[in-house]
């Protein structure tokens, strides 16, 4: 084996053992109690539209009205995610399921935030 190629290998490594230090450190699946932020993101200001606390049992859509028209966020017990939205990518709705704590799904075009915080 070359230099070069030790090298090489030493840097992946060093690279994945610190994703996965970053990945252990950055939370788990989300718990009962976490908080759930649904932000319209304005020109001037910010405004909360919804903060949850997360449960097993909670089950609720919540409609936030944008620009484009008005994007459904939905929330499943202790997850949540973009179930439609009105812009033309559709990139906030295909990031799916938020679930651990610093997910977030962003609506730029719509100006809609969502994210999972700590308690």
């Amino acid at each position: 084996m070359r230099k070069r190629e030790r090298i090489l290998i030493l840097v992946l490594l060093a690279i994945g053992i610190a994703l996965i230090m970053f990945g252990g450190a950055h939370g788990g699946r989300t718990v009962e109690g976490t908080t759930l932020r649904v932000v319209s993101i304005g020109e001037e200001r910010d405004r909360v539209v919804s903060t949850l606390t997360l449960s097993g049992t909670l089950k609720k859509t919540i409609p936030v009205k944008g620009p484009l028209g008005t994007t459904i966020v939905e929330v499943d017990g202790t997850r949540a995610r973009v179930l439609s939205s009105p812009c033309p990518d559709k990139i906030c709705v295909k990031m799916g399921w938020l679930e651990q704590v610093g997910d977030y799904s962003a609506c730029l075009p719509n100006r809609v935030l969502i994210e999972m915080v700590d308690k």
